[in-house]
């Protein structure tokens, strides 16, 4: 099954939309759904080890899905959509 964030058009088409629609540098909020017990939980966050940022996590009502949120200073469209394609690449991981 072809993902939207696989698409050579995507990267492009998402910069394009994050140049019109805030300011850059700036804030950007990525927001991630995994399971609960996975180990990506902590590669996700290792990922913006080197910006600085917040981490908000919610479990479910079940506990069986976590959902991160995480508000990262960026320089620019392109450093979002390059972590969109590294994040998407791990397994279970839900990229919103």
């Amino acid at each position: 099954m072809d993902h939207p964030q696989e698409s050579p058009n995507f990267s492009s088409h998402l910069e394009s939309l994050l140049k019109q629609s805030q300011s850059w540098p700036g804030q950007y909020v990525f927001k991630f759904i995994v399971s609960a017990d996975s180990p990506n939980i902590k590669k996700i966050k290792s990922r913006f080890k080197d910006f600085q940022h917040t981490v908000s996590q919610k479990q479910s009502k079940r506990n069986r899905y976590t959902s991160i949120s995480i508000k990262a200073f960026m320089k620019t469209p392109k450093q979002v959509t390059s972590i969109y394609k590294e994040i998407h690449k791990l397994e279970g991981v839900v990229v919103l």
